[in-house]
């Protein structure tokens, strides 16, 4: 039997590896977190607030969606329009009610773009013609919510969502070819954008607001007035030569004579001519030991005052 040894075991030196400090791979975050910050939303709201915003939206694309082809084209004069300006570009961004591009139709294309970029990318039908205006009430329900909850908080945007959603003209427009739904669309989206710059004074905000505006005002502009967006440019330039010529003519004739004057005034007495009038004025009466203040009428110039009252001026 061996004697257990007492030499102390080798010692080998670390290797250089041993003493760095494992640095963690960067990884992006796991799909699960995303999804629950997704679902869960900001950490100041509520967290009932984005559940409840996503039912909103939810309810609202059942709301607009259901039965849609049930309006068939809708609206055909718009729809020959989306027909036109999917088979041809100069249509599509003319507004033309045909392919060989005749005549345009009564307002602005831009509620015509959507619809037909639809039907380019899935083919001519009820569907592809509509529910990009559904769409579109969808998006006016979660922006109108998103604007209100900025000012007054989550409950108070699911409300106005809500309220919205189930207004009857509104769950119709959203689920026609007018342009109206392109209208609403704007229209909220204008008020976002100039809250936005009310908070933050940037002028891009301005910016936004100001073209969602200028184009959702010249949508309905141009309907209410009863005339075609190429009458309404006709218009413009016309008034602008109008404005040249009155400028060009009026330098000419700013100098009038004074003989044009005297005869002018000769040969219009009538409109030079006063009436008799009666003028409020102001006297005051020393009585006693204060002065009293009274309103009356001035006589005509042929009549006196009373003896005794003099009249102050």
């Amino acid at each position: 039997m061996t004697a257990p040894s007492n030499t102390p075991p080798p010692q080998y030196a670390p290797a250089e590896d041993d003493f760095r400090t494992p640095v963690p791979e960067s990884s992006p975050p796991p799909k699960t977190d995303r999804l629950h910050r997704l679902w869960r939303g900001r950490t100041e709201d509520p967290a009932w607030a984005r559940p409840a915003l996503f039912a909103l939206l939810a309810a609202a694309a059942l709301l607009y969606l259901w039965g849609l082809s049930a309006s068939g084209y809708a609206n055909s004069f718009y729809s020959a329009a989306v027909q036109a300006g999917s088979e041809s570009w100069k249509a599509f961004f003319f507004g033309s009610l045909d392919s060989s591009n005749a005549i345009t139709v009564d307002k602005p294309p831009a509620s015509l773009w959507p619809m037909e970029v639809s039907v380019r990318l899935f083919g001519l039908g009820s569907w592809q013609i509509l529910v990009p205006e559904a769409l579109m009430g969808v998006a006016s329900v979660g922006l109108l919510y998103t604007t209100v909850k900025r000012r007054f908080g989550a409950a108070a945007g699911l409300l106005a969502g809500g309220i919205l959603m189930v207004t009857p003209v509104a769950a119709m427009m959203f689920r026609f070819n007018n342009p109206d739904a392109m209208l609403e669309l704007l229209m909220v989206a204008a008020i976002y954008f100039v809250l936005r710059a009310l908070e933050d004074g940037r002028t891009k905000w301005l910016l936004w607001a100001g073209a969602v505006f200028g184009l959702a005002f010249l949508t309905k502009t141009l309907q209410a007035e009863g005339i075609t967006y190429e009458k309404f440019r006709n218009q413009v330039r016309d008034n602008f030569i109008e404005q040249a010529l009155r400028g060009k003519n009026v330098s000419a004739e700013i100098m009038i004579s004074p003989h044009k004057i005297e005869r002018y005034y000769q040969s219009h007495q009538d409109q030079f001519k006063l009436e008799d009038q009666i003028k409020l004025r102001m006297i005051v009466l020393n009585t006693w030991s204060f002065n009293l203040v009274l309103t009356v009428v001035e006589p005509s110039p042929s009549n006196q005052p009373p003896p005794g009252v003099g009249w102050t001026i």
